[in-house]
């Protein structure tokens, strides 16, 4: 109520907050430590091993805390890629929690065990690694979610994100160049779109070296580190 300003995440958030009446709104994207986001192909192919994702075409969800992260959507859509890509597997990083158990029963409803991963909540290298071991990274938000961190650490990794229409991923990730966006509830533009790009390795490397270098450019930590001190000065 008194702060000179209000920093948002995304223009969208601003948008929200200026449909509700507050408007010393400015806009300060997130940032990620770009030099620090690197691990050894001697750690990516023990990740693999680790969880048999030997000669798979590896999606990669992250968010496995509510319902508002598209899970559901995800599940439909992986039932669908593996039609045309039976060799497809799906490593849906989160906590163990009530919906993380929710999902493991819906998978079993769509028969998809076989084909996903739950390596729980990872963290750190741990994380980096699964980002680097996979070929797709999907972020189906069914929420408004604000900007999404999962987007900009694919870019950093280079992988090609299929990322949520709602809230501002749209502003991140460069729809038809450092990957798509889409409307999650939409299950065969989803499903077409993981396919896409499990399918041509070419494009998902161009979408993928794309999306690293607008992260250079757009989402350096230092640079936005800079952009808020400029505020106080």
């Amino acid at each position: 109520k008194y702060a000179t300003t209000i920093f948002a995440v995304s223009q969208a958030l601003k948008d929200v907050l200026a449909a509700n009446g507050i408007t010393n709104v400015a806009v300060i994207y997130n940032g990620i430590d770009i030099e620090s986001w690197n691990v050894s192909p001697e750690a990516i192919g023990q990740f693999k091993q680790k969880y048999n994702l030997q000669d798979k075409k590896i999606v990669q969800f992250s968010g496995w805390t509510s319902g508002a992260k598209g899970g559901d959507q995800i599940f439909m859509a992986v039932k669908e890629v593996l039609k045309k890509i039976p060799n497809a597997v799906l490593v849906a990083v989160g906590r163990e929690d009530i919906y993380y158990q929710s999902m493991k029963k819906l998978a079993q409803e769509y028969r998809l065990e076989n084909a996903i991963v739950y390596p729980g909540f990872l963290s750190g290298k741990d994380l980096m690694t699964s980002y680097l071991a996979s070929d797709v990274i999907v972020f189906p938000s069914i929420c408004f979610d604000t900007f999404g961190m999962v987007n900009l650490e694919a870019m950093v990794s280079k992988k090609p994100v299929v990322a949520t229409c709602f809230g501002g991923a749209p502003e991140v990730v460069e729809d038809g160049k450092t990957g798509y966006i889409i409307n999650p509830y939409n299950i065969e533009m989803f499903a077409d779109r993981i396919i896409e790009l499990l399918s041509d390795t070419e494009k998902a490397n161009m979408f993928g070296q794309a999306g690293y270098e607008r992260a250079n450019t757009n989402f350096d930590k230092n640079d936005k580190v800079a952009e808020l001190i400029a505020h106080y000065s």
